[in-house]
């Protein structure tokens, strides 16, 4: 990380310690940068409560870390996770999945079991 994002106050973080991206997925996230126009930015990788269904997650282009976010070097791809995501992002590996049937990113968190606590049948 560089000296200036250091001094602008985010966290450096290792892949191992907060999230891991699969070289797919790197190569996928690298074309779409390019594709949009966007080299430089980083890719934001965060959690928002699904409500009955539980976490679910998303990912953003940014072009540059905020103040608080964690920034992780994966392979020269700069992730941003911000303080609330981070909490359960830890061990969480970004892959890119393609088949006959779909393609797309998938997040595999291993601490992060979904369970359903809606009353009412709504859930399942």
């Amino acid at each position: 990380m560089s000296d200036q994002a250091q001094a602008e106050g985010t966290k450096a973080a290792t892949t191992e310690q907060i999230i891991t991206v699969t070289p797919q997925a790197i190569e996928k996230i690298n074309g779409l940068l390019e594709e949009k126009k966007l080299e430089g930015h980083c890719l934001r990788v965060f959690v928002v409560s699904g409500g009955c269904s539980g976490l679910q997650y998303g990912m953003a282009f940014e072009p540059q870390p905020r103040e608080e976010d964690t920034v992780v070097n994966a392979n020269g791809l700069q992730v941003l996770v911000d303080p609330f995501s981070l909490q359960y992002m830890s061990g969480s590996t970004v892959d890119y999945v393609e088949t006959e049937a779909m393609a797309g990113f998938r997040i595999d968190n291993p601490n992060y079991t979904p369970s359903c606590s809606c009353s009412g049948g709504g859930c399942g």
